[in-house]
């Protein structure tokens, strides 16, 4: 989480706040390093936000991205490369002068302030006449559907009501840039689940760039409007949630951005868009039970000569019990546990062709049950399995 004295104060652009919702403006990094003593947190980190885009930064603990959104905010300064809001470079500027909004994860209210002075805030610091505080402060209370909660204190308001009031006061100075960091983190599962649509819904409404620091993968896949993975002080991937979700390019970002099967291979032959591989199990021997080739897309930066090995990975979801296409990858194996989701059963089934297991997701709706111990027969369509490309270098960051 990040900790600073309040970033409101003297956050205002102007001497009046918005009555009218923000102005998108553009961000970007370019080229900028970070390091702590030892550890360099982040490496020639490039990053363009577009006007009006809600981009979450996503990865584990110690990938960077906290450190990224301090340098966004001016409360820490880069080694190297250059910060720009809106054209305006705001690289060495203190956070009162980047005309910034943020929502931290416990919010930071003031306990001892009711609802509409924590909301006004940030314009009483920018020397807002009162009466035209109360003013916009009653616009914000109505964008954050809590009219006539003003005088309440916020001991006496829920999380979910809280996390309004906290977005409120960091978007009523109308800011450039919102910096959201693990808005949601302090809610419940229901109610954060609620307010990844609310908060979305708001933030599209005001068309207000947003930067969202987050570890939950749903969260960065429901609220976002592209998806940054990062690791060891890295940009992994970016890409709208549907392009990192379905066709991932390393082994990392599959793996941590939902669940994926990893199998390995050996090119056969390859050609400008099209590999033609023969899947391996776990040893690296060629399976026996399976077409002796599959052809399948790529978009690799590199260039594999034929006996190559490489791993191509494929989600749960995309697997099949039964009923086999034609041109399929079919293996055979024995359900080693199932679990009960609401609308899916998630299997593991143990491959002993691939000497490993799988997991395959199946909709409880379509088709009943199966136990453990039962035979079946798994099949995956070419087009649904995605070649890796190799791990970059690691590093430490944090």
């Amino acid at each position: 989480m990040l900790q600073s004295a309040n970033p409101f104060s003297g956050s205002a652009t102007s001497a009046a706040a918005p009555a009218v919702p923000p102005r998108s403006q553009p961000l970007s990094l370019d080229g900028v390093s970070k390091r702590f003593g030892a550890t360099m947190a982040l490496q020639q980190l490039s990053l363009d936000v577009r006007a009006g885009d809600l981009v979450a930064l996503l990865g584990p603990s110690g990938c960077g991205k906290t450190t990224t959104l301090r340098l966004i905010a001016g409360f820490e300064f880069p080694d190297t490369g250059t910060i720009r809001i809106a054209g305006r470079e705001v690289t060495n500027l203190p956070p009162n002068r980047r005309g910034l909004g943020m929502v931290f994860q416990n919010y930071s209210l003031f306990p001892h302030l009711s609802v509409a002075e924590n909301i006004a805030f940030g314009l009483r610091m920018a020397g807002v006449p009162k009466r035209e505080r109360a003013a916009h402060v009653t616009r914000m209370l109505d964008l954050i559907r809590l009219p006539g909660y003003g005088e309440r204190r916020i001991a006496q308001m829920s999380g979910g009501q809280q996390q309004r009031v906290a977005l409120a006061r960091a978007i009523v100075t109308n800011p450039s840039v919102l910096l959201l960091d693990e808005p949601l983190g302090a809610l419940d599962k229901n109610l954060r689940e609620n307010m990844q649509f609310e908060l979305k819904s708001l933030q599209s409404k005001l068309g207000i760039t947003s930067v969202m620091v987050t570890h939950d993968q749903e969260e960065a896949l429901t609220m976002s409007d592209r998806v940054v993975v990062m690791n060891h002080g890295r940009i992994l991937q970016s890409g709208t949630p549907t392009e990192v979700y379905d066709r991932p390019r390393t082994r990392f970002v599959a793996e941590f951005l939902g669940a994926a099967n990893i199998l390995p291979f050996a090119l056969v032959r390859a050609e400008q868009n099209w590999l033609d591989i023969a899947i391996r199990d776990a040893r690296g021997e060629e399976r026996t039970d399976a077409p002796p080739t599959c052809r399948v897309a790529h978009a690799l930066n590199r260039t594999l000569a034929a006996g190559a090995c490489g791993e191509v990975a494929v989600r749960p979801e995309k697997l099949r019990v039964g009923d086999p296409r034609p041109d399929d990858i079919r293996f055979d194996g024995v359900v080693a546990a199932r679990v009960f989701r609401g609308s899916q059963h998630a299997y593991r089934i143990e491959v002993p062709s691939l000497g490993q297991t799988v997991s395959v997701y199946q909709q409880a709706a379509r088709a009943a049950a199966l136990e453990a111990g039962h035979p079946v027969s798994v099949s995956i369509s070419p087009d649904d399995l995605v070649v890796l490309e190799a791990e970059p270098g690691e590093g430490d960051a944090r």
